[in-house]
């Protein structure tokens, strides 16, 4: 057992005891390395010998990864000591929710409403990857000390390509914040979370449950079919458009409540006069990815954020079941063997979907203007940049973005956001997956080992082949805008891995589908072009859909 002044992989210090639950304890640490306090989130001995549950922490852990968000605790890596997994948290100063509501609830409702929409916007960012929390409640929330609101422990949480559970019939979550669903024991759906977080907010403007019951069974078995009371019934300060949030929240049926956390976000900032103040450290941006036309509402995504799943990585390109791996731009002649130029199909991905479109973040003086319509063919124009954690809608045009070494253009149609707009990476994404150029100094891996891949195309190719965590299912020679090229089509040959680094970013690739990769160089540089698909669209799909961006490419 794990005893305050403990070390963890000779770096970690353990300080302090700060919490114990049913499957892990939680200690403040200190990272000796980079000087810093963390948190420590250690699994406890009975829960490592119980597959189930240890897959329930292994989960966290991969949930963790892949959500970087200011309204998610920041997960900073993990390891094992001894037999027991940890995972390195970023630690949190302040109380968490339920002591609070403990202590002041109700709160003021703009106060309770911006508390929910921080909390909104860190699930929606779980949504859009297709993670459903399934474990919203007080205790899992935490306020920072300028009273942000930051999810945190997606110990049960539902990965989209995963079974509902590893028990046939099991349950998972916390029975007074449980969704009707959940209750009843059926599928989970991002519209199960809305439920949960509007208890929470319930709680919040009320100071008590909606619910109750003699047992906790009794308790979850109350709002199976049943509408919960008005908030303001039970507190006249609450606003009636407010009281009509929660309403919708709490609907019992979950095709009637808001399809997910980000339009329950939206509605929450509509609803409150006056406007629930707008931090810019804990909003998520979501664009609209073509303009609002008066047949209909325009389906929007939530931001994509960008993930940093270890220490000393600035970016893991991941998404959690259809991945999220980089991608790039293929100029090359249409490829007879994929259909490249075949039309393509345009899948909907729901966790994405949002019912309205919502305002832009206003522009930065040091950004290029955001193009409303595209534009005209003897014009390029910047690729705009994304916030983190968010990605920015692409009108159809010719774009070159300026930071980008060598020079790249392509032209692009509609349903494109930009991912990351750098000197050394861009990432372009749609539904149908993830559009990666990387280039300058290369780094490769061999298992989690990095070291330098060479200077020259050749090189790169041989070490990606003869790293033991890749399969290669097909290796040959190709173009990239008329730039000889080494293709090589690869899937892990265990779980997600890093494939190779550059300028500090590292590129992962998925075991959902296969990653097509071009290593070519360009005036004596070594660039790199990736391709992937993304939530359950195979690599296919992906090309065509992509046909136009990439018979486009020139670099040069």
């Amino acid at each position: 057992m794990a005893e305050p002044g403990d070390m963890l992989a000779g770096r970690f210090r353990l300080d302090e005891l700060v919490g114990r639950g049913g499957m892990a304890t939680v200690f403040r640490a200190w990272d000796t390395v980079l000087g810093r306090p963390v948190a420590i989130k250690l699994l406890l001995p009975e829960i490592v010998a119980d597959p189930d549950l240890a897959l329930r922490f292994r989960r966290e852990a991969h949930a963790a990864a892949v959500l970087h968000h200011p309204n998610v605790v920041g997960y900073l890596g993990a390891g094992t000591e001894g037999s027991t997994p940890y995972l390195v948290m970023e630690l949190v100063e302040g109380d968490d929710l339920a002591t609070t509501i403990r202590h002041d609830a109700p709160f003021p409702p703009a106060t309770a409403a911006r508390i929910a929409r921080d909390v909104a916007n860190g699930l929606a960012i779980a949504h859009a990857r297709g993670i459903v929390h399934r474990d919203v409640k007080p205790g899992n929330i935490l306020l920072n000390s300028d009273g942000r609101a930051r999810i945190t422990d997606f110990g049960v949480a539902r990965i989209a390509a995963e079974s509902e559970s590893t028990i046939p019939g099991t349950t998972l979550g916390s029975v007074h914040y449980f969704s009707p669903e959940q209750a009843q024991g059926l599928t989970t759906t991002p519209a199960s979370d809305v439920y949960s977080l509007g208890l929470v907010l319930f709680e919040m403007l009320t100071g008590s449950r909606p619910f109750s019951g003699d047992t906790p069974a009794a308790v979850a078995v109350a709002r199976v079919g049943a509408r919960a009371p008005s908030a303001r019934a039970v507190n006249p300060d609450v606003p009636a458009e407010l009281d009509a949030v929660v309403a919708r929240a709490l609907d019992p049926d979950p095709a009637s409540r808001y399809p997910e956390a980000g339009a329950f976000a939206d509605a929450l900032e509509r609803a409150v006069t006056p406007p629930v103040p707008v931090d810019p450290l804990s909003t998520t941006s979501r664009y609209a990815v073509q303009p609002v036309r008066p047949d209909g509402p325009v389906r929007t995504r939530s931001g994509l954020g960008i993930a940093a799943p270890m220490l000393g990585l600035l970016i893991a390109l991941a998404l959690v079941a259809g991945s999220l791996g980089a991608i790039v731009f293929l100029g090359s002649e249409p490829d007879q063997r994929t259909g490249l130029a075949a039309p393509s199909p345009d899948p909907t991905n729901a966790a994405t979907a949002a019912p309205q479109a919502t305002e832009s973040p206003p522009p930065n003086p040091s950004d290029p203007p955001a193009a409303t319509t595209g534009p005209t063919p003897e014009q390029s124009i910047d690729l705009c940049q994304p916030d983190p954690g968010a990605t920015c809608a692409l009108a159809a045009g010719s774009y070159a973005p300026t930071r980008f070494e060598p020079r790249v253009s392509f032209e692009l149609d509609d349903g494109w956001e930009a991912f990351r707009a750098g000197d050394r990476l861009v990432v372009l994404a749609r539904d149908e997956g993830y559009l990666t150029l990387a280039s300058g100094s290369i780094t490769a891996f061999d298992g989690d080992q990095e070291y330098e891949a060479g200077s020259n195309a050749k090189s790169i190719a041989d070490a990606f082949a003869a790293d033991s965590a890749v399969t290669v299912l097909d290796q040959t020679r190709a173009r990239v805008d008329g730039h000889r090229a080494i293709r090589l089509d690869l899937v892990p040959a265990g779980d997600r891995t890093p494939l190779f680094g550059s300028g500090g970013d590292v590129f992962y690739i998925e075991p959902e589908t296969v990653t097509r990769v071009y290593v070519f160089e360009v005036r004596g540089e070594p660039v790199i072009l990736a391709l992937e698909g993304a939530n359950g669209v195979d690599l296919d799909q992906f090309l065509n859909a992509a046909d136009g961006a990439l018979s486009s490419l020139s670099l040069g």
